[in-house]
């Protein structure tokens, strides 16, 4: 299972890799391997994206704007140590809460329905973050 989750970060990335600098959150794995999410951008776009098993891209769709949200989420990723905390649980079925700045790109994941102490802040945000438009 753990393969087939790196294997969707890696279409995943190469699919959002044309947004620019992005917050990302989302959930996958389980028996199906599929999940979905929302990306943010630093310029304010809004999208929702699900992964079909047997699918190699996903589906992404731009669902609203909001350049004041937006950056608020940024600066709240920062805030909580998004880029500063290493913190990696990967499970069957694993949430993740991404910030990419360019080529560099920083994570936190953990079992779905789990709450670390460690990064709640950042739980906080990335569920604060999902389907928002």
């Amino acid at each position: 299972m753990l393969l087939l989750t790196a294997i969707a970060a890696v279409l995943m990335t190469a699919a959002s890799d044309s947004l620019g600098n992005r917050l990302e959150t989302g959930c996958s794995g389980g028996v199906t391997g599929g999940g979905g999410g929302t990306i943010v951008t630093e310029d304010g776009r809004f999208f929702n994206y699900v992964r079909t098993t047997g699918k190699p891209e996903p589906s992404v769709k731009l669902i609203g704007r909001d350049g004041p949200r937006a950056a608020a989420y940024f600066k709240a990723a920062e805030r909580a140590g998004l880029t500063r905390i290493k913190y990696r649980e990967p499970s069957n079925m694993t949430c993740h809460l991404s910030l990419t700045r360019g080529a560099k790109r920083s994570e936190v994941a953990w079992p779905i329905g789990s709450r670390p102490k460690k990064i709640a802040k950042l739980i906080d945000l990335a569920e604060a973050m999902k389907g928002k438009a």
